[in-house]
């Protein structure tokens, strides 16, 4: 089940943020973009971002160029128990750059929660087994949809996925 569980956009004089959060399973999913906005005031812009998570492991998508990983294109963050803060700075422009400029980075994390219990085990045996192939209608493209119980993103639910739900399991 996926639930939407926030949209925000934030303006900023330098920047834009624009994101959703949505619950999926045991999983936050934040996707987004950010711009900065170049002006003739302001040639090299940053920003800075604190998103408020719930407890849990960072990961991204299974299926991406770098699997499992979170996609923050970003010069640095740093992720804490309850938050993740990114900074992005835009190095000067060369003197032929017409302005204003607004210059794009989107985004997508996951925050997998690591405590379970047993409405979570009976969700994660509901959704055991190979990812599936989803045949979208024209003129959308057909797509894989990977379980968000696929809690160490090997795409596959099974056993290590069962494994890491037990050995966070509590009876609060």
């Amino acid at each position: 089940m996926i639930t939407p569980f926030l949209a925000l956009v934030c303006l900023g004089g330098e920047w834009t943020i624009d994101y959703t959060a949505t619950v999926e399973g045991p999983r936050t999913v934040y996707r987004g973009t950010v711009w900065l906005h170049r002006t003739e005031e302001n040639t090299s812009p940053c920003m800075s971002y604190c998103f408020d998570v719930p407890e849990g492991k960072l990961t991204g998508a299974s299926i991406s160029s770098d699997p499992g990983q979170p996609m923050l294109p970003f010069d640095w963050y740093d992720y804490r128990e309850g938050e993740l803060e990114i900074v992005w700075c835009s190095p000067p422009i060369s003197p032929n750059q017409f302005l204003p400029v607004y210059t794009p980075r989107n985004f997508s994390f996951h925050i997998i929660k690591t405590t379970f219990n047993a409405d979570d085990l009976s969700q994660l045996l509901s959704d055991w087994g190979p990812p599936s192939v989803v045949d979208a209608p024209w003129p959308q493209n057909d797509y894989t949809f990977v379980s968000p119980w696929d809690l160490n993103g090997d795409t596959v639910v099974d056993g290590k996925d069962l494994a890491i739900l037990l050995a966070g399991w509590s009876n609060e």
